[in-house]
């Protein structure tokens, strides 16, 4: 090869690396800001309603959760760019979190030292909340504000209360 065309695969072989870290970067910092954003506005109430250890307050915290979904217009669409399916919908996922605050709303009305309250709660805690659906949200919220890099397919719902190893 001549230097000529050796110096043009150097200079296209440093633009490429440049642009790959300009990227990267960008996108790096995009999804920890929009990430922020999002425990910021809509995560942290259902960190909290997660908290609480009486319906009421888990009620209370919950329904801001559900109002901020709405503001943030994470009732409807999808959460992910390719393979959408019905666990990924935002709108399911969103009539799954009312339902639990109507669960919640029954809950706080009964006597909490009743076994229906006892029972109740500790399904809620164990079921509901473990499982509950945040990082779709989470995706859902990335991708209307234009981070999609982490929402291409669908993520699965896992159990946040289990052992991380």
């Amino acid at each position: 090869m001549n230097e000529k065309v050796e110096s043009v695969i150097a200079l296209a072989s440093l633009f490429f690396i440049g642009t790959s870290i300009i990227v990267g970067v960008n996108g790096l910092s995009q999804q920890i800001t929009w990430s922020y954003k999002f425990d910021r506005e809509i995560g942290d109430l259902f960190e909290l309603a997660d908290r609480a250890s009486d319906a009421s307050t888990k009620y209370n915290y919950l329904k801001q959760f559900g109002e901020a979904l709405e503001k943030n217009g994470l009732t409807e669409g999808q959460s992910a760019l390719y393979w959408p399916r019905p666990t990924s919908d935002l709108a399911h996922n969103y009539n799954a979190s009312k339902s639990l605050l109507l669960r919640l709303e029954y809950l706080s009305k009964l006597d909490p030292k009743s076994f229906e309250y006892q029972t109740g709660m500790q399904q809620i805690t164990l079921q509901e909340f473990c499982w509950f659906p945040i990082d779709i949200f989470r995706n859902g919220y990335l991708l209307k504000n234009g981070v999609w890099h982490l929402s291409v397919v669908p993520v699965d719902v896992e159990n946040r209360c289990a052992e991380r190893r």
